[in-house]
């Protein structure tokens, strides 16, 4: 036995593993070096094989673009059909994207960047050859066309295949050598992990031997446990402080927005209510001057003074229609259970009378009982039956359907169908908004207040409100509510 060995066995057991314990530990440091290179020159390499796919991708894509402005070149000339021509331009754009790509991937390589400047002169020849195909068949006709299709066209066509397969052999060259490279790192890759695997091995042996310094640590782990337990209270209770003074300033926000709303909507309704008096006294004003003036004014006085009258009259039903929308917002609602069923007829037969010698279908389907507000559900589907028969005059048969689906969980969903004029789905969330109308008043009357009250309404019952519409293909109007669980 060396003296360097005799003294290594008279130290102390702690020692002496820690001493192996740290050769060890080297030896598998060293290890799992080798191991992450070996793995980065794995993951390398096949990026590389990766990046070869795609470069032959591209190119089967250029090739398949190029055949295809052929095809439509020749399906021109046979027919004339100028959509050929456009999809040729097409098909040339295609082309031209892939090139930009595979200028991008073969940045690297000398060679391919030479066959690549060449397949792109190729495709612009091919591309810049067309305006002359389409002059030529206009002004000879197909025959000549089509021979200098197959003389220029032929030519380019077999030095683009040509040169596609000559830059397809040189990347299944590169991607052979690259999967050549690929197999070896992994075959070095599981040398490696097998020697560190083994080395893991032995560690855990070794670490049986170190149960007394395991114990210190230990020791020392609680201690810095407890501390960090006794900072995460600190820690919780200042975020707990913090959230409680967060709530109180969004309590007072909210507060704070309740009251202004309250105060805008009475505004509104002080507003709109005070200019009701004006506008009577303009209307009767306007009613004695026309009566007093007989025959003195001419007709276009006449017809502008009716101009007058109507437009006062207009205004007269847009304050009570804003007067009813602030209203609805600030009335108490009284709630009981309704059949929706017996409402929707009960309005439908109110409306018959209003609309004589026209002819509608009605379709009313089963309907569910809700818990609302009589008066306001009241409103809600007089607008949106109003909307119907309004929208529907221009049709020789006006095809109305009521009806209800079963919505998300615990709500019901009622819709009114129409065959009507409908509207552009783009505008569809103006259509709830206060004084917003997609068509014109000189076609269809109305203040585009009505549906501006369907949503406060309904968003006051808890549910929600959408329109679905084709111009000139009807419209269909739904809205949700709680269900009713009798």
């Amino acid at each position: 036995m060396s003296a360097s060995a005799r003294h290594f066995k008279r130290l102390p057991l702690g020692v002496r593993f820690l001493a192996g314990f740290g050769a060890a530990l080297g030896i598998l440091l060293a290890a799992g070096a080798v191991q992450y290179r070996t793995i980065q020159t794995l993951v390398e390499t096949e990026r590389w094989v990766a990046h070869t796919d795609v470069v032959l991708a591209e190119l089967e894509g250029t090739l398949s673009a190029v055949e295809s402005m052929e095809s439509d070149s020749r399906g021109y000339v046979a027919t004339g059909d100028l959509s050929f021509v456009r999809e040729r331009q097409d098909w040339a754009l295609t082309a031209k994207e892939h090139l930009r790509r595979l200028r991008v991937l073969t940045a690297d390589n000398p060679r391919q960047r030479a066959n690549l400047d060449r397949l792109n002169l190729l495709v612009e020849g091919k591309v810049t050859l067309m305006p002359q195909v389409v002059a030529l068949r206009s002004e000879r006709g197909p025959v000549p066309a089509a021979e200098l299709i197959a003389q220029a066209h032929g030519t380019l066509m077999k030095e683009i295949h040509t040169l596609v397969a000559a830059m397809e052999a040189e990347e299944n060259r590169l991607l052979a050598a690259r999967r050549a490279t690929s197999r070896a790192s992994a075959s070095r890759a599981a040398r490696v992990t097998a020697f560190g695997s083994l080395l893991a091995l032995v560690l855990a042996v070794v670490a049986g031997w170190i149960i007394h310094t395991d114990i210190v640590a230990r020791t020392q782990a609680g201690k810095e446990l407890k501390e960090q337990i006794e900072e995460r209270e600190r820690a919780q209770e200042e975020i707990k402080r913090l959230n409680r003074s967060l709530e109180q300033r969004v309590a007072e926000r909210t507060a704070e927005l309740a009251a202004s709303n309250k105060e805008l909507e009475a505004f509104t309704y002080s507003v709109a209510h005070d200019l009701r008096a004006p506008l009577r006294h303009m209307d009767a004003f306007l009613a004695l001057l026309i009566k007093r003036s007989g025959g003195i004014l001419e007709e276009t006085s006449c017809r502008y003074l009716d101009k007058v009258t109507a437009a006062a009259r207009t205004m007269a039903v847009l304050i009570d229609d804003l007067l009813q929308f602030s209203r609805l917002g600030r009335n108490e609602m009284a709630k009981r259970v309704v059949n929706l069923e017996a409402l929707v007829q009960e309005i439908r037969l109110e409306f018959e009378g209003e609309t004589p010698g026209r002819k509608i279908a009605w379709k009313i389907g089963r309907l569910p009982e809700v818990i609302v507000d009589p008066a306001m559900l009241r409103v809600v589907m007089v607008n949106l039956l109003s909307n119907a028969l309004k929208f529907t005059r221009p049709c020789a048969e006006a095809r109305i359907e009521v009806g209800s689906i079963t919505g998300e969980a615990n709500e019901d969903v009622i819709f009114v169908k129409d065959n009507g004029v409908g509207f552009d789905p783009r505008y569809s969330n103006k259509l709830f908004n206060v004084f917003q109308r997609l068509h014109y008043a000189e076609n269809f009357e109305g203040t585009g207040v009505g549906l501006a009250n369907v949503r406060r309404i309904i968003e006051r019952h808890g549910g929600l409100v959408w329109a679905e519409s084709t111009e000139g293909a009807g419209a269909m109007f739904s809205f949700s509510l709680p269900r009713f669980e009798a």
